[in-house]
C-alpha cells in the first residue's frame, strides 16, 4: 500500500543482494542470469561488400557486447537462468511479507520457500533503509502549510474570474458528464468488492478450475486485463495480488489465497 516506501526498500535490499556471496550465495547467477556468449550471423539478408578489415568490439552497456570473430559475430550476454520469473516473485514475495511485519502494514502473508541467505540480504538491506532514513531527518527542512488552503481558494477565485460565461458551462457540462459516468459505473458492479460479470466469471472460473478460454473468446476478452482488473480491486482487501501466470504462462489463482476467495465468492 506504501508504493514509496516499497521503492526505497527494494533499492536497498536489491544491493545488499548482489552483494550476497558473504551470505554464501551469488543470487544473480544462480537465481537471475548468468554471462554467455551467442555466436550467431547478424544483418541475415542484407549484402555487403567484404573486405579484409578489423572490426572493433562493440560495447552495448556493462553486460552485452558484440565481438566479430572468424566470420561470425559473438554475442556476450545474460542469459535468463530457468524459473527466473518464480525466482524473482518469490524474493519480492518475500520482501513484501517481512516488510508488512517490519512496517506494520497490511495483512500479513503466508511465507514461501526461499534461500536463507536471501532472507539475511533483506534484513540487511531494510537496516540499511532506517540508517539511511535517520540520516535524512537530521536535516529535514520544515515548511509550514498553514496558508495552503487560502492560497488554493484564492487562485481559484482569479481564474472563475477569467473564464468567459462559455467556458462556464462547458466546465460544467463536463462535470455533469462525468458524475453520470461514475453513476452508471456503479450500476454495473454486483458485488462489494467492485468486480463486473466478466471478471466475476474469470475468477470463479479459476476457483473451481473449470474452461473460461471460450467465454473469453465470445466475449472479445483479454486473460491478462481481466487478470490486472482483479488484482487492482482485491489488493485492498488481500495487500497482494490473487492472480498471477504459471510456468505454462497460464493465469491461476495463487494458492495462499484460494481458500479466502472460495469463502469471499463461491459459498452462499
Amino acid at each position: 500500500k506504501n508504493e514509496k516506501l516499497f521503492v526505497q526498500l527494494l533499492r536497498y535490499v536489491w544491493l545488499e543482494l548482489l552483494d550476497a556471496k558473504k551470505y554464501g550465495i551469488a543470487y544473480y547467477s544462480a537465481f537471475v542470469g548468468k554471462p554467455d556468449i551467442i555466436e550467431k550471423p547478424i544483418f541475415v539478408g542484407s549484402v555487403f561488400y567484404l573486405r579484409q578489415q578489423q572490426v572493433a568490439d562493440h560495447q552495448i552497456d556493462a553486460v552485452r557486447k558484440y565481438h566479430f570473430y572468424q566470420g561470425k559475430w559473438q554475442i556476450h550476454c545474460d542469459q535468463q537462468i530457468s524459473r527466473q520469473r518464480v525466482n524473482l516473485n518469490n524474493f519480492l514475495h518475500e520482501l513484501d511479507r517481512v516488510a508488512r511485519t517490519e512496517f506494520k502494514l497490511g495483512r500479513s502473508i503466508k511465507p514461501r520457500f526461499i534461500d536463507q541467505a536471501v532472507l539475511k540480504a533483506i534484513d540487511a538491506g531494510i537496516a540499511e533503509y532506517h540508517i539511511q532514513e535517520k540520516k535524512a531527518q537530521i536535516d529535514q527542512i520544515k515548511i509550514d502549510f498553514s496558508d495552503l488552503d487560502q492560497i488554493r481558494a484564492n487562485a481559484s477565485k482569479t481564474r472563475d474570474s477569467l473564464l468567459t460565461d462559455e467556458e462556464k458551462q462547458l466546465e460544467q457540462a463536463e462535470a455533469q458528464e462525468e458524475v453520470e459516468k461514475q453513476a452508471d459505473e456503479t450500476v454495473k458492479v454486483d458485488n462489494e468488492y467492485g468486480l463486473d460479470e466478466n471478471e466475476m466469471f474469470f475468477l470463479t472460473a479459476l476457483l473451481m478450475q473449470q474452461p473460461w478460454q471460450t467465454y473469453l473468446k465470445q466475449h472479445h476478452l483479454m486473460a491478462s486485463i481481466l487478470m490486472d482488473n482483479i488484482n487492482e480491486k482485491l489488493f485492498d482487501e488481500f495487500g497482494d495480488v490473487v492472480l498471477e501466470n504459471n510456468e505454462q504462462d497460464q493465469p491461476q489463482v495463487i494458492t495462499d489465497y484460494v481458500d479466502d476467495l472460495k469463502d469471499m465468492f463461491l459459498k452462499g
